[in-house]
């Protein structure tokens, strides 16, 4: 999650496997019940979403919660200019995080690519980087949210 007035991003919830245990899977009843919490608790204006492995509850949820909820699937000419844009905003200090050490880790879990975005170090690596993706995904919502808010401000009005 990601405030839209101080840029502070933080973790809602996360599903991380247990090494324990290769038959743990993301319980889907825990993540509708935690999109359900998110925009009770929250003044949600976006929700940008990976939908690759929740296509079907990402569509039910745009129905439910209207406008708010998009689609951003995970190409590069979309993602790039978006992790970009998360970095610039991060060393300029225009955004932080509340400390979570889980989104630390998973920051420092990524690589960079030529093309400007970022991956895994190893396809198969098991050091995870979904955090990233949403602190990417939440500073572009982030992004869009403030320039809608500019294009709806009040105008003058002139008359010539």
């Amino acid at each position: 999650i990601q405030d839209v007035a101080t840029g502070t991003l933080g973790v809602h919830q996360v599903w991380e496997p247990d090494p324990q245990d290769p038959e743990w899977t993301v319980d889907q009843h825990e993540v509708e019940a935690s999109i359900k919490k998110l925009f009770e608790q929250y003044d949600v204006k976006m929700l940008w979403c990976d939908p690759s492995f929740y296509e079907a509850n990402v569509l039910d949820w745009s129905k439910t919660y209207k406008r708010r909820v998009e689609r951003i699937p995970p190409t590069n000419h979309r993602v790039a200019p978006m992790a970009q844009q998360f970095l610039a905003d991060l060393v300029s200090g225009e955004i932080g995080h509340d400390g979570d050490a889980r989104l630390t880790r998973h920051v420092l879990n990524a690589v960079a690519t030529e093309a400007g975005s970022f991956r895994k170090e190893k396809k198969n690596s098991p050091r995870k980087i979904d955090l990233l993706a949403c602190a990417v995904l939440a500073n572009g919502a982030r992004q869009a949210t403030k320039e809608r808010q500019k294009s709806t401000s009040p105008r003058k009005a002139h008359i010539l």
